[in-house]
Parts: structure tokens; sequence; C-alpha cells
């Protein structure tokens, strides 16, 4: 019988990398089945897999599906796995030129940008807010806004706003013309709006604006936070109608272009802005099954408008107007008309983050990278979640600062239905809050009965969580240099933070 071999892409600061072992060491004991790992540096993963080992530049694409054709030849993959964002586009591209999968690079590109997944859903049937992205043509001062018409989504998809790095006036005139173009934008949509960075991830970049005061907070420091992050000034940004209501999450799996359902995420907190902060994620959902099967099919629909036919998926969604999951008829206020089917917020060619999937168990005593595996590897595969209620806190960092001391974790963990806390960020370390802050401070994990159970868990254990963080010192956030600078609402100062920021490339990884 053949052996079946997958080369893993795994980037080597992938905090998915411990989980994603386990679960291969698992599987090569129970199953005919070889791992290969690729990665951009070799250590500590080549000792783990010796002879079986390729180093990849994950930025060059051509090269390493060059370096993967190679190895194919000799050894033959029967797959190649990725589940790191930094990594996918590369898995698409060694899989289809080994023709294991179609090539769906567009639609991964797609969905790695907030502005271009909008877009691209405009002429579906799929539900999601009403937008405007907006970017400035720094070469000659033109200004463009698009709504969202196919012609007008080619022409951006083609021609992306210039880096204005360089240039103090020319990024001056450019980011006075977007400030117009957003308040008008935002005046026609009628606020509250929502603020966000392109190309960004998660909720970095991400603001509520409810007058036009704050439209303009929010489009400068979306701006600063995404240019702290590519180094970088592109003068865009997305701005959306807010959706009041609740937001859920789901994961799943593309298989030959069927979605298959891993699990459906309540959120509780209410996330209302001005940021939008993820805490709590408990499952099984405890909706009914007429939305939930509503929310499955909002996510199979815009897999298939956007082109993703094969991989795991993490999308996030809104409830208009649900308040509670025993609502069946949400109420919508007077004088007010809602659509009132689950709104497409984001859609990611990744799993979720973080250590949320380590909490999940499936049937058969499955981890979840081992169903994700599973389903790479098995045609019929069919997972469903054990027995139970799962529920993952992502710690939040309440300002930026240094951390000083997080204590109380012993009392935390030994809360009833309590899984494990982990504390991600040692003491002494600098914290960023949101927006612009792009890690948790840790996360909690617990299992029990039902999903209310899971949920008062996690909520009893951070109340014994003691986390000190001092926020006298110098600070390392773009948002307070800026502040600090006279910046802020003075274009001037602003530009001349960015322009010392980026200079060099002085700027985050």
């Amino acid at each position: 019988m053949a052996i079946t071999r997958l080369l893993f892409l795994i980037p080597s600061k992938s905090y998915r990398a411990p989980r994603l072992m386990e679960a291969v060491k698992k599987l090569q004991t129970s199953t005919d089945f070889e791992a290969v790992i690729g990665s951009e540096t070799p250590q500590a993963l080549a000792s783990l897999f010796p002879d079986k080992f390729l180093l990849l530049d994950f930025d060059d694409l051509n090269a390493s599906v060059e370096k993967i054709t190679e190895y194919h030849a000799r050894h033959r993959l029967d797959m190649v796995v990725a589940f790191d964002e930094e990594a996918v586009s590369l898995a698409n591209l060694a899989n289809a030129g080994l023709s294991h999968t179609k090539d769906m690079l567009s639609a991964i590109l797609t969905v790695k940008n907030k502005a271009f997944t909008r877009i691209a859903l405009s002429d579906s049937d799929v539900a999601q807010p009403e937008y405007r992205y907006l970017f400035c043509r720094a070469e000659d001062g033109r200004t463009k806004t698009v709504f969202g018409d196919t012609s007008a989504g080619i022409e951006v998809l083609r021609a992306l706003p210039a880096d204005i790095a360089g240039d103090a006036k020319t990024a001056e005139t450019a980011l006075r013309q977007l400030l117009v173009l957003g308040g008008n934008a935002a005046e026609e949509m009628g606020f509250p709006v929502v603020v966000k960075a392109v190309g960004l991830s998660g909720s970095r970049g991400i603001m509520r604006a409810n007058n036009p005061k704050e439209l303009e907070k929010g489009i400068l420091e979306s701006l600063a936070v995404a240019c702290k992050e590519k180094c970088e000034i592109r003068p865009q940004i997305l701005i959306e109608k807010y959706i009041p209501g609740a937001e859920v999450a789901i994961d799943g799996f593309v298989k030959n272009s069927r979605l298959i359902p891993l699990a459906v995420f309540d959120k509780p907190d209410p996330l209302t802005g001005p940021y939008f902060e993820e805490t709590i994620y408990t499952t099984p959902s405890r909706y009914d099954k007429e939305t939930l099967q509503s929310i499955i099919d909002t996510v199979q629909r815009a897999c298939d408008h956007i082109g993703v036919t094969q991989g795991p998926i993490h999308a996030e969604l809104r409830l208009p107007y649900r308040t509670s999951y025993s609502e069946s008829n949400p109420a919508v206020p007077e004088g007010e008309s809602a659509d009132l089917r689950p709104h497409l917020l984001e859609i990611a060619a990744r799993p979720i983050g973080g250590q949320c999937g380590d909490i999940l168990g499936f049937l058969d005593d499955k981890s979840f990278y081992e169903v994700l595996i599973g389903l790479w590897l098995e045609e019929d595969f069919r997972p469903r979640l054990a027995e139970g209620a799962f529920g993952a806190m992502m710690i939040p960092i309440e300002k930026t600062g240094i951390l000083k001391e997080v204590s109380g974790i012993d009392k935390a963990e030994a809360v009833r239905h309590i899984a494990r806390v982990s504390i991600s960020i040692p003491p002494g370390r600098g914290v960023i809050s949101l927006p612009e802050g792009e890690s948790y401070l840790g996360f909690i994990l617990s299992k029990a009965d039902t999903p209310e159970e899971a949920e008062l868990a996690l909520r009893q254990a951070h109340a014994e969580l003691k986390i000190v963080i001092d926020d006298t010192g110098p600070k390392t956030a773009i948002l307070d240099k800026l502040t600090q600078n006279g910046g802020g609402y003075d274009i001037s100062a602003y530009i001349e933070t960015l322009l010392f920021h980026t200079k060099d490339k002085q700027c985050a990884s």
C-alpha cells in the first residue's frame, strides 16, 4: 500500500506548530502517512523531521514552487498543506502545479484584503454591510471613489494607490482629499459607520464612528496602524455602515467546493465599538437551527462566489438586530428597514487563530488539527464535535504600556470547567491595545456540559487574574506617538510622524 505523503508549510514563528506537530505524530502512528516540513528556517523544525525538510522562501513563490516540484519528482507529494496565512498562497500554487487542486490564488488574495472581499461580493446574493472603498491617486492628485460595481472593482484590483511615504506634500494633499471623501461617504450611508484599515487582519485598525469628528479620527488612526504594519503610507480606507446586532464565527473546511462546517461560535460579549476586541467564543452555538443553517449557507455562497474550492476557512458574521439567542424575530426600530439575513463581515482562507482551536474536541478523540489533516487525507471524512461545550477567551489588553505582572493564574485554573490558562507575553514586554495591538495577552480555555457553563467558567477565571500594566513610561504605539507629536488632528504633524516612522523601514515585523 502506497504511503500518503504530505508537505506541511510551517512558518518558523507559527504558533500553530506545536499542536500541528502533535497531530502529525499521532497520525503517523496509526496510518500509512508521512510528513515533510517546509519552512523558511531549518532551526527546530528540521530536527523534528530529519531528511524530510524543505528550506523555502514564502515570499519567493516561483522559486519555492520549483523546489517543491523537484521534491515531488523524487518523492511524490500527495498534497501541500498550509494553515498559516503567510504560507497559504504558496501551498495553493504548489498544489495547482502538481494537479492536486484548482488554482485559487485569486480567491486567496481577495479574502486577504477587506476591501477586495467587499468588491468581489458586491454582485452576489451574499448579504454584507453597505460600504465605500476610498483611495487617492497620489501620482497626480486625482481621487477615486469606488462603490462596488463590477467594472469599478476590476479597476481597483489593477490600480492600487501608490506608496507615498517619500513625499510629505503629496501625502498631505492625498490625506486631506481622503478625509473629504470619507466624510461624504459617511453622510451618504448615514452614521454610525465603521472605519477599516485595508490589508490588515482581525480587529486591527477598525473603529466605529458616530459623527464626523470621530470619523476623521478613525480614518487617521486606521491609516497609521496600516502604515506601522506595512511600513508604507497608502491613502486608502474602507468605510462600512455599522450593523447593530450579535456576531458569530464559523470554522469549516471546503472540500471539492462544498463547505463542511466544523464549529459555529457564539460571541456572547457585545461588539458595539468604538473598537471591536473579541474576547469570548463558545460552541456549539445557542442559536436555532434555522439561523445556523442560514449562517452556513451564507458562507457557502461566499466561497462559491469568490472561488474558494479547497481548504480551511474562518468567517465572521453579524446577525442584524439580534440581541439574544432565543430571538426569532428581532425588533427593528420603528421607521427603519433592515435586511435580517446574516451579513458576512470577513472570511479568511485559514483555520481559527490563536489557541482557540486547541480546545475543540471531535468524535473518536480527534484534536482540531487531526481533523484538519484528516480532511485533506480522506475523501469521505465528515467530522463532528464531541459531546459537551467548548469555550475560549482571548484575554484582552486593556491599555498600552509595559506588562509588569500577571498573578492569579493558579486560582483561574482551579475554576471548575477550566482546561488551561496561558499567558503569551512575558513580564517586562511592551503591550499595545486595540486598534493598534496585534496580540492578545493570553488565552483561557474551558470545557463543560453546556455553552452557558463554558462561558461562565471563562468569566470566573478571568476575574481571578490580576493584570498590572505600567502605562506611565515611553510609549511604543504609533498612535501614542501621534498624540505626543501634536498629530492626530493636525495633518502636517501627523504626516511628519508617519514619514519618520517609515524612514529606513523602522516598522513592525
